[in-house]
């Protein structure tokens, strides 16, 4: 796939459950192959929650040919709200724990044959969601996959207080339902 320019970003999150130790050596690997490819691509950590937003906003305006978003959903989306409008084509090279987006699309979870599928793709224009709300002040935020209220996006916060003494996607549902046990053995009848 060629682009504008032969310029490509790569906002990663290095704290994902992927790029953790030595998950960094994986990510250059994924660098090399679009760099062999002929893309100058650039390595770009996020500083934390919600830093990808901008740093995608500011790399769209710059004229790069390809923004892509490493990391896992929470990444992916950041990446994507501050693409809304662009032009430039977003890339995944899933690297979280969950990788929800990227597992639907039949993406390959391997990072380095994720990077080497990319160069196959032709880029296709897709439909957001947007959502509307206020939380004191009005806000909307713009989603790729899904997005939850209530339970839902509770259990989603749960990873981010608690995974880090779990490992993988057992540890992450463990620490995801922890808090709402006894609401759940209400509902299902057990103490």
């Amino acid at each position: 796939m060629r682009f504008s320019t032969n310029r490509c970003v790569i906002i990663y999150n290095p704290h994902a459950g992927k790029l953790k130790n030595r998950g960094s050596d994986r990510l250059e690997r994924a660098r090399r192959i679009l760099t062999e490819a002929g893309y100058e691509a650039t390595l770009v950590p996020t500083a934390g929650p919600g830093a990808a937003v901008g740093l995608a906003r500011r790399w769209a305006t710059e004229g790069v040919g390809l923004i892509v978003a490493a990391g896992g959903d929470g990444t992916i989306n950041e990446v994507a709200e501050g693409m809304v409008h662009s032009a430039v084509p977003l890339g995944i090279l899933p690297a979280g724990t969950a990788n929800v987006l990227a597992s639907e699309t039949g993406m390959s979870s391997n990072l380095e044959t994720a990077a080497r599928d990319l160069l196959t793709y032709t880029p296709e224009r897709i439909s957001l969601g947007r959502l509307d709300f206020n939380n004191g002040s009005p806000a909307r935020r713009h989603f790729l996959l899904m997005a939850g209220v209530g339970l839902d996006s509770s259990l989603d916060l749960q990873p981010q207080r608690a995974v880090e003494d779990q490992s993988g996607q057992d540890g992450l549902l463990d620490s995801c339902l922890q808090p709402h046990r006894s609401q759940f053995a209400r509902v299902f009848g057990k103490n």
